[in-house]
């Protein structure tokens, strides 16, 4: 499963959101919402969420305090979720904080999770990033 596209719900004022079907289809009920890199949210599939989890984790005796105040702030922000029954999505005042959500929003596909950013925050990333995109590979 891959999820792919880009979408520009509103968020209301109880910061809920209208998943779009699409991906509403593909997370199945319940989801995981956790903070991202690059001031963004994730959303994960329970399956992603546990990969991801085995993923932050790492551990063992020689993991470093950086680790542990990484897993502690990823797993302490996340949020389980599912949509009602008119297909919105709540994100928790913490997690909208985070990622400078107010009412645009830009829900993105990104392969093995979604993203949701502020819509203007995508639209000055992505114009930052179109160049680098364009030219990658090029240089073979």
């Amino acid at each position: 499963m891959f999820f792919v596209g880009t979408y520009t719900p509103k968020l209301d004022a109880s910061g809920r959101f209208f998943m779009p079907s699409k991906l509403r289809d593909q997370l199945k009920q319940t989801f995981y919402i956790t903070p991202q890199k690059e001031g963004c949210l994730a959303i994960w599939t329970e399956e992603g969420f546990v990969n991801q989890a085995a993923t932050v984790r790492g551990g063992g005796p020689t993991d470093t305090q950086e680790d542990r105040d990484f897993l502690r702030l990823f797993a302490s922000s996340a949020t389980d979720q599912a949509p009602d029954g008119q297909g919105r999505v709540g994100i928790p005042p913490e997690l909208r904080r985070y990622a400078g959500l107010t009412k645009d929003i830009a829900v993105l596909g990104v392969f093995d999770h979604v993203e949701i950013w502020d819509e203007a925050k995508w639209a000055e990333y992505r114009s930052a990033k179109e160049k680098v995109f364009a030219q990658r590979g090029e240089e073979n």
